[in-house]
Protein backbone atom coordinates (compact mmCIF):
# COMPACT_ATOMS: atom_id res chain seq x y z
CA UNK A 1 0.00 0.00 0.00
CA UNK A 2 2.75 2.50 0.84
CA UNK A 3 4.13 1.66 -2.52
CA UNK A 4 0.96 2.57 -4.40
CA UNK A 5 0.43 5.86 -2.69
CA UNK A 6 4.28 6.88 -3.20
CA UNK A 7 3.70 6.06 -7.17
CA UNK A 8 0.15 8.10 -6.77
CA UNK A 9 2.08 11.03 -4.97
CA UNK A 10 4.18 10.82 -7.83
CA UNK A 11 2.54 10.62 -11.15
CA UNK A 12 0.55 13.75 -9.58
CA UNK A 13 3.75 15.90 -9.14
CA UNK A 14 4.53 15.31 -12.20
CA UNK A 15 1.52 16.94 -13.87
CA UNK A 16 2.20 20.43 -13.38
CA UNK A 17 5.65 20.02 -15.09
CA UNK A 18 4.02 18.29 -17.72
CA UNK A 19 1.57 21.17 -17.92
CA UNK A 20 4.42 23.84 -17.68
CA UNK A 21 6.78 22.48 -20.13
CA UNK A 22 3.96 21.90 -22.95
CA UNK A 23 4.33 24.83 -25.71
CA UNK A 24 3.15 27.92 -25.79
CA UNK A 25 1.14 28.57 -29.06
CA UNK A 26 -0.05 31.42 -30.58
CA UNK A 27 -1.26 32.69 -34.08
CA UNK A 28 1.17 34.24 -36.68
CA UNK A 29 -0.24 35.42 -39.97
CA UNK A 30 1.95 37.08 -43.08
CA UNK A 31 0.29 38.40 -45.85
CA UNK A 32 1.65 38.89 -49.15
CA UNK A 33 -0.20 41.05 -51.69
CA UNK A 34 0.72 41.47 -55.55
CA UNK A 35 0.07 43.44 -58.21
CA UNK A 36 0.42 42.80 -61.53
CA UNK A 37 3.47 44.36 -63.03
CA UNK A 38 4.30 46.12 -59.50
CA UNK A 39 7.49 45.82 -58.58
CA UNK A 40 6.95 46.06 -55.09
CA UNK A 41 4.90 43.63 -53.18
CA UNK A 42 3.22 44.64 -49.73
CA UNK A 43 3.94 42.72 -46.79
CA UNK A 44 2.48 42.26 -43.83
CA UNK A 45 2.77 40.47 -40.56
CA UNK A 46 0.43 39.99 -38.02
CA UNK A 47 -0.05 38.56 -34.46
CA UNK A 48 -2.69 37.77 -32.78
CA UNK A 49 -1.47 37.92 -29.20
CA UNK A 50 1.60 39.87 -28.77
CA UNK A 51 2.23 38.56 -25.19
CA UNK A 52 4.43 35.86 -26.14
CA UNK A 53 6.65 38.22 -28.60
CA UNK A 54 8.93 40.55 -26.88
CA UNK A 55 10.97 41.59 -29.56
CA UNK A 56 11.28 41.21 -33.00
CA UNK A 57 14.70 42.16 -34.73
CA UNK A 58 16.32 41.75 -38.69
CA UNK A 59 18.75 44.02 -40.88
CA UNK A 60 17.56 44.58 -44.29
CA UNK A 61 18.65 46.07 -47.34
CA UNK A 62 17.26 49.52 -48.05
CA UNK A 63 17.96 49.34 -51.69
CA UNK A 64 14.70 46.49 -51.43
CA UNK A 65 12.75 47.38 -48.48
CA UNK A 66 10.90 50.56 -47.74
CA UNK A 67 7.68 52.40 -45.95
CA UNK A 68 7.71 50.59 -42.61
CA UNK A 69 4.97 51.11 -40.24
CA UNK A 70 3.60 49.31 -37.46
CA UNK A 71 1.64 49.23 -33.95
CA UNK A 72 3.42 49.07 -30.83
CA UNK A 73 7.69 50.45 -30.32
CA UNK A 74 9.22 50.47 -34.15
CA UNK A 75 12.61 51.57 -34.56
CA UNK A 76 14.19 51.38 -38.23
CA UNK A 77 17.60 52.41 -38.51
CA UNK A 78 20.56 52.12 -40.76
CA UNK A 79 19.42 49.28 -42.48
CA UNK A 80 18.51 47.41 -38.97
CA UNK A 81 14.61 47.40 -37.79
CA UNK A 82 13.03 46.75 -34.05
CA UNK A 83 10.19 46.38 -33.39
CA UNK A 84 8.42 45.60 -29.60
CA UNK A 85 4.60 44.56 -30.42
CA UNK A 86 1.97 45.31 -28.59
CA UNK A 87 -0.36 42.83 -26.65
CA UNK A 88 -3.25 43.36 -28.76
CA UNK A 89 -3.78 44.69 -32.88
CA UNK A 90 0.12 43.79 -33.38
CA UNK A 91 0.95 44.41 -37.10
CA UNK A 92 3.90 45.02 -39.02
CA UNK A 93 4.04 46.18 -42.27
CA UNK A 94 6.66 47.24 -45.39
CA UNK A 95 6.89 46.87 -49.06
CA UNK A 96 9.62 45.05 -50.83
CA UNK A 97 11.16 44.56 -54.17
CA UNK A 98 10.78 41.18 -56.05
CA UNK A 99 12.61 41.78 -59.13
CA UNK A 100 16.41 40.63 -58.65
CA UNK A 101 19.46 40.77 -60.88
CA UNK A 102 21.84 37.68 -61.43
CA UNK A 103 24.96 37.78 -62.88
CA UNK A 104 25.29 34.93 -65.93
CA UNK A 105 27.99 35.68 -68.99
CA UNK A 106 25.94 34.21 -71.14
CA UNK A 107 23.15 36.19 -70.60
CA UNK A 108 22.57 39.62 -71.42
CA UNK A 109 19.84 39.85 -68.92
CA UNK A 110 19.56 37.31 -66.20
CA UNK A 111 17.37 37.20 -62.83
CA UNK A 112 16.62 34.97 -60.12
CA UNK A 113 13.09 37.01 -59.35
CA UNK A 114 11.18 38.64 -61.80
CA UNK A 115 7.63 40.34 -61.56
CA UNK A 116 5.47 40.63 -64.90
CA UNK A 117 2.37 41.90 -65.74
CA UNK A 118 1.45 38.43 -66.29
CA UNK A 119 3.40 36.57 -63.30
CA UNK A 120 5.70 36.91 -60.55
CA UNK A 121 8.42 34.29 -59.31
CA UNK A 122 10.49 34.80 -56.19
CA UNK A 123 11.58 33.14 -53.29
CA UNK A 124 9.66 33.89 -50.14
CA UNK A 125 12.58 34.60 -47.69
CA UNK A 126 13.60 37.46 -49.89
CA UNK A 127 10.35 39.69 -48.93
CA UNK A 128 11.01 38.25 -45.37
CA UNK A 129 14.64 38.97 -43.76
CA UNK A 130 16.05 36.78 -41.52
CA UNK A 131 14.42 37.13 -38.05
CA UNK A 132 15.62 37.49 -33.75
CA UNK A 133 12.62 36.98 -32.32
CA UNK A 134 12.54 37.05 -28.47
CA UNK A 135 9.87 35.51 -26.47
CA UNK A 136 8.72 33.75 -23.82
CA UNK A 137 10.02 30.27 -22.54
CA UNK A 138 8.58 27.53 -24.75
CA UNK A 139 6.22 29.76 -27.06
CA UNK A 140 5.69 28.68 -30.78
CA UNK A 141 3.67 30.31 -33.38
CA UNK A 142 1.51 28.55 -35.53
CA UNK A 143 1.86 30.42 -39.00
CA UNK A 144 -0.31 30.58 -42.12
CA UNK A 145 0.62 32.57 -45.24
CA UNK A 146 -1.98 34.64 -47.32
CA UNK A 147 -1.19 35.87 -50.99
CA UNK A 148 -3.54 38.09 -52.68
CA UNK A 149 -3.03 38.32 -56.12
CA UNK A 150 -5.31 39.32 -58.84
CA UNK A 151 -8.27 37.82 -59.60
CA UNK A 152 -7.25 35.91 -62.61
CA UNK A 153 -3.50 34.44 -60.95
CA UNK A 154 -3.11 31.77 -59.20
CA UNK A 155 -0.62 30.91 -56.70
CA UNK A 156 1.49 28.06 -55.96
CA UNK A 157 4.23 27.51 -52.99
CA UNK A 158 6.33 24.54 -51.55
CA UNK A 159 4.23 24.57 -48.51
CA UNK A 160 0.11 22.94 -47.98
CA UNK A 161 -2.47 24.74 -49.33
CA UNK A 162 -4.69 25.20 -46.54
CA UNK A 163 -7.48 27.72 -48.61
CA UNK A 164 -8.05 29.29 -51.98
CA UNK A 165 -10.08 31.85 -51.24
CA UNK A 166 -13.02 33.46 -53.46
CA UNK A 167 -11.68 36.52 -53.21
CA UNK A 168 -8.43 35.94 -54.54
CA UNK A 169 -6.20 35.28 -51.31
CA UNK A 170 -5.05 32.14 -50.92
CA UNK A 171 -3.44 31.03 -47.14
CA UNK A 172 -0.64 28.14 -46.88
CA UNK A 173 0.40 26.44 -43.94
CA UNK A 174 4.29 27.35 -43.00
CA UNK A 175 5.79 24.56 -40.74
CA UNK A 176 9.19 24.24 -39.94
CA UNK A 177 10.23 21.89 -37.37
CA UNK A 178 13.44 23.89 -36.85
CA UNK A 179 12.19 27.40 -36.22
CA UNK A 180 9.97 28.23 -33.40
CA UNK A 181 8.87 31.44 -35.38
CA UNK A 182 8.22 30.57 -38.97
CA UNK A 183 8.65 32.75 -42.34
CA UNK A 184 7.79 31.79 -45.68
CA UNK A 185 10.78 30.60 -47.42
CA UNK A 186 11.35 28.96 -50.39
CA UNK A 187 10.25 29.59 -53.85
CA UNK A 188 6.65 30.84 -54.98
CA UNK A 189 5.43 31.43 -58.10
CA UNK A 190 1.74 33.19 -59.17
CA UNK A 191 0.42 34.27 -62.22
CA UNK A 192 -1.45 33.25 -65.20
CA UNK A 193 0.42 29.54 -65.11
CA UNK A 194 0.13 26.33 -66.42
CA UNK A 195 0.79 23.67 -63.74
CA UNK A 196 1.46 19.24 -63.24
CA UNK A 197 0.50 17.97 -60.50
CA UNK A 198 0.61 14.16 -59.33
CA UNK A 199 1.35 12.30 -56.09
CA UNK A 200 4.34 10.09 -56.00
CA UNK A 201 5.91 7.19 -54.53
CA UNK A 202 4.66 4.18 -54.08
CA UNK A 203 2.29 5.39 -51.19
CA UNK A 204 2.00 8.70 -52.81
CA UNK A 205 4.54 9.98 -50.39
CA UNK A 206 4.82 13.52 -51.74
CA UNK A 207 2.79 15.88 -53.57
CA UNK A 208 4.81 17.17 -56.78
CA UNK A 209 3.88 20.52 -58.66
CA UNK A 210 5.34 21.86 -61.26
CA UNK A 211 4.48 25.36 -61.93
CA UNK A 212 5.37 27.56 -65.08
CA UNK A 213 3.92 30.70 -67.09
CA UNK A 214 1.33 29.26 -69.63
CA UNK A 215 3.03 29.79 -72.66
CA UNK A 216 6.51 28.52 -71.22
CA UNK A 217 8.72 26.29 -72.86
CA UNK A 218 8.88 24.12 -69.55
CA UNK A 219 8.62 20.57 -70.10
CA UNK A 220 6.37 19.58 -67.13
CA UNK A 221 5.10 16.82 -67.93
CA UNK A 222 8.40 15.14 -68.68
CA UNK A 223 9.72 16.07 -65.46
CA UNK A 224 6.59 14.90 -63.45
CA UNK A 225 6.94 11.43 -65.53
CA UNK A 226 10.45 11.37 -64.59
CA UNK A 227 10.02 12.29 -61.16
CA UNK A 228 7.11 9.87 -60.82
CA UNK A 229 9.33 7.14 -61.85
CA UNK A 230 12.48 7.90 -59.76
CA UNK A 231 10.47 9.27 -56.45
CA UNK A 232 10.62 5.43 -54.78
CA UNK A 233 14.20 5.08 -55.05
CA UNK A 234 14.51 8.54 -53.01
CA UNK A 235 12.22 7.26 -50.40
CA UNK A 236 14.10 4.36 -49.58
CA UNK A 237 17.14 6.41 -50.14
CA UNK A 238 16.20 9.05 -47.46
CA UNK A 239 13.20 7.79 -45.71
CA UNK A 240 11.83 11.56 -44.72
CA UNK A 241 10.16 12.97 -47.32
CA UNK A 242 8.42 16.50 -47.23
CA UNK A 243 4.33 16.36 -47.31
CA UNK A 244 4.42 18.72 -50.63
CA UNK A 245 7.31 19.57 -53.19
CA UNK A 246 7.43 22.58 -55.75
CA UNK A 247 9.00 23.06 -58.77
CA UNK A 248 8.89 26.62 -60.39
CA UNK A 249 9.91 27.26 -64.03
CA UNK A 250 10.23 29.81 -67.05
CA UNK A 251 11.79 31.12 -70.05
CA UNK A 252 14.66 33.82 -70.48
CA UNK A 253 15.19 36.44 -68.75
CA UNK A 254 15.30 34.16 -65.79
CA UNK A 255 18.58 32.18 -65.00
CA UNK A 256 19.73 29.45 -66.77
CA UNK A 257 20.70 27.63 -63.74
CA UNK A 258 18.87 25.85 -60.78
CA UNK A 259 18.36 26.79 -57.20
CA UNK A 260 16.86 25.14 -54.46
CA UNK A 261 14.80 26.24 -51.28
CA UNK A 262 12.57 25.17 -48.82
CA UNK A 263 10.30 22.50 -50.26
CA UNK A 264 10.61 23.94 -53.15
CA UNK A 265 13.17 24.58 -56.17
CA UNK A 266 13.75 26.66 -59.64
CA UNK A 267 14.78 25.27 -62.66
CA UNK A 268 15.14 27.41 -65.72
CA UNK A 269 12.92 25.35 -68.76
CA UNK A 270 15.82 24.92 -71.22
CA UNK A 271 17.33 23.20 -68.94
CA UNK A 272 18.13 19.14 -69.54
CA UNK A 273 16.55 16.70 -66.61
CA UNK A 274 20.01 14.33 -67.53
CA UNK A 275 22.95 15.93 -69.08
CA UNK A 276 24.94 14.17 -71.63
CA UNK A 277 27.38 13.24 -69.36
CA UNK A 278 25.08 11.29 -67.45
CA UNK A 279 24.70 13.58 -64.73
CA UNK A 280 21.02 14.95 -63.57
CA UNK A 281 20.70 18.62 -62.93
CA UNK A 282 17.09 18.00 -62.26
CA UNK A 283 17.67 15.18 -59.54
CA UNK A 284 20.81 16.94 -57.84
CA UNK A 285 18.37 19.88 -57.18
CA UNK A 286 15.65 17.45 -55.93
CA UNK A 287 18.54 15.70 -53.09
CA UNK A 288 18.81 19.32 -51.99
CA UNK A 289 15.23 20.17 -51.24
CA UNK A 290 14.64 16.96 -49.67
CA UNK A 291 18.12 16.02 -47.58
CA UNK A 292 18.69 19.81 -46.73
CA UNK A 293 22.29 19.41 -45.92
CA UNK A 294 24.51 22.12 -45.75
CA UNK A 295 28.34 22.29 -45.62
CA UNK A 296 30.27 24.43 -42.81
CA UNK A 297 32.70 26.41 -43.79
CA UNK A 298 35.22 24.59 -46.61
CA UNK A 299 33.19 21.58 -46.33
CA UNK A 300 30.57 22.81 -49.64
CA UNK A 301 31.47 19.99 -51.25
CA UNK A 302 29.43 17.33 -49.25
CA UNK A 303 26.76 19.32 -49.53
CA UNK A 304 27.53 19.09 -53.77
CA UNK A 305 29.22 15.89 -54.18
CA UNK A 306 25.90 14.18 -52.31
CA UNK A 307 23.20 15.56 -54.50
CA UNK A 308 25.83 14.66 -57.81
CA UNK A 309 25.97 11.29 -56.44
CA UNK A 310 22.84 10.95 -55.80
CA UNK A 311 21.21 12.15 -58.82
CA UNK A 312 23.33 9.55 -60.77
CA UNK A 313 22.36 6.60 -58.52
CA UNK A 314 18.81 7.27 -58.15
CA UNK A 315 18.30 7.23 -61.74
CA UNK A 316 20.35 3.76 -61.23
CA UNK A 317 18.52 2.21 -59.23
CA UNK A 318 15.36 3.19 -60.99
CA UNK A 319 16.61 1.77 -64.21
CA UNK A 320 17.29 4.46 -65.67
CA UNK A 321 20.83 3.49 -66.27
CA UNK A 322 22.53 0.49 -66.83
CA UNK A 323 25.34 -0.69 -64.46
CA UNK A 324 28.23 0.14 -67.15
CA UNK A 325 26.23 3.32 -67.97
CA UNK A 326 26.91 4.22 -64.33
CA UNK A 327 30.55 3.10 -64.03
CA UNK A 328 31.42 5.39 -67.25
CA UNK A 329 29.35 8.64 -65.71
CA UNK A 330 31.70 8.07 -62.81
CA UNK A 331 34.90 7.68 -64.81
CA UNK A 332 34.23 10.91 -66.52
CA UNK A 333 33.62 12.79 -63.16
CA UNK A 334 36.93 11.28 -61.46
CA UNK A 335 38.60 12.46 -64.83
CA UNK A 336 37.62 15.94 -65.11
CA UNK A 337 37.90 16.09 -60.71
CA UNK A 338 41.40 15.71 -60.82
CA UNK A 339 41.13 19.25 -62.54
CA UNK A 340 40.70 20.17 -58.84
CA UNK A 341 43.78 21.25 -56.87
CA UNK A 342 41.49 20.76 -53.50
CA UNK A 343 38.09 19.27 -52.17
CA UNK A 344 37.89 21.74 -49.02
CA UNK A 345 37.14 25.08 -50.70
CA UNK A 346 34.33 27.42 -49.15
CA UNK A 347 32.36 26.77 -52.75
CA UNK A 348 32.06 23.95 -54.50
CA UNK A 349 33.05 24.67 -58.41
CA UNK A 350 32.16 22.25 -61.04
CA UNK A 351 35.40 20.42 -60.74
CA UNK A 352 35.29 20.21 -57.07
CA UNK A 353 31.93 18.72 -57.54
CA UNK A 354 33.32 16.30 -59.76
CA UNK A 355 35.95 14.95 -57.95
CA UNK A 356 33.08 14.71 -54.56
CA UNK A 357 30.60 12.99 -56.68
CA UNK A 358 33.69 10.20 -57.48
CA UNK A 359 34.46 10.38 -53.53
CA UNK A 360 31.32 9.44 -52.55
CA UNK A 361 30.75 6.47 -54.85
CA UNK A 362 34.05 5.02 -53.54
CA UNK A 363 33.10 5.57 -50.38
CA UNK A 364 29.78 3.59 -50.78
CA UNK A 365 31.92 0.44 -52.48
CA UNK A 366 33.93 0.76 -49.11
CA UNK A 367 30.85 0.88 -47.29
CA UNK A 368 29.66 -1.78 -48.84
CA UNK A 369 32.97 -3.66 -48.34
CA UNK A 370 32.90 -3.52 -44.45
CA UNK A 371 29.25 -3.91 -43.50
CA UNK A 372 29.34 -7.23 -46.42
CA UNK A 373 26.30 -5.84 -48.28
CA UNK A 374 24.35 -4.92 -45.67
CA UNK A 375 24.47 -1.27 -45.79
CA UNK A 376 25.62 1.84 -48.27
CA UNK A 377 25.87 5.29 -48.41
CA UNK A 378 22.16 5.68 -47.47
CA UNK A 379 22.63 4.75 -43.97
CA UNK A 380 25.62 7.47 -43.42
CA UNK A 381 22.83 10.27 -45.61
CA UNK A 382 20.69 9.51 -43.49
CA UNK A 383 22.52 10.91 -40.01
CA UNK A 384 23.84 13.98 -42.01
CA UNK A 385 20.63 14.85 -42.48
CA UNK A 386 19.89 14.56 -39.11
CA UNK A 387 22.58 17.11 -38.48
CA UNK A 388 22.05 19.34 -41.24
CA UNK A 389 24.73 21.44 -40.94
CA UNK A 390 28.01 18.97 -41.35
CA UNK A 391 31.98 19.14 -41.98
CA UNK A 392 34.06 16.33 -42.66
CA UNK A 393 34.14 15.57 -38.86
CA UNK A 394 30.78 14.94 -38.80
CA UNK A 395 31.21 12.58 -42.14
CA UNK A 396 33.76 10.55 -40.60
CA UNK A 397 31.61 10.41 -37.52
CA UNK A 398 28.91 8.88 -39.39
CA UNK A 399 31.04 6.59 -41.27
CA UNK A 400 32.11 4.74 -38.50
CA UNK A 401 28.62 4.49 -36.65
CA UNK A 402 27.93 2.64 -39.75
CA UNK A 403 30.30 0.51 -40.33
CA UNK A 404 32.44 0.82 -37.07
CA UNK A 405 35.92 1.53 -38.38
CA UNK A 406 37.94 4.77 -39.59
CA UNK A 407 37.15 5.15 -43.50
CA UNK A 408 40.30 5.22 -45.46
CA UNK A 409 38.41 7.23 -48.21
CA UNK A 410 38.34 9.83 -46.17
CA UNK A 411 41.98 9.37 -44.47
CA UNK A 412 44.42 12.61 -45.86
CA UNK A 413 41.48 14.94 -46.31
CA UNK A 414 42.53 18.32 -44.38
Amino acid sequence: MNRLIIYLLACCAALPLQAATAPERYRVDWHFTLEAGQDLAQVTLEIADGRPVHEIRFRFDPQRFSDFSATGELSVENGQLTWEPPREGAKLSYFAKITHARDNQNQAQSYDALMTDDWALFRGDRLTPRLRVTTRKDAVATTRLHVRAPADWSVNTGWPLYEAGEDGVATFGIIDPERDFDRPSGWIMAGKLGTRRAYVGKDEDTYFSISAPLNSSADRMSWLTLVSLVYPEIVTAFGSVPEKILLVSGDDPLWRGGLSGPNSFYFHAGRRAVSENGTSPLFHELVHVITRISGENNDDWITEGIAEYYGIELLYRAGGITQDRKTEILAGLAAWGREAPALRTRQSSGAVTARATALFAELDEEIARLSENTSNLDAVTRLLIAERRVSLDDLRAAFEQVTGAASLTLQGLE
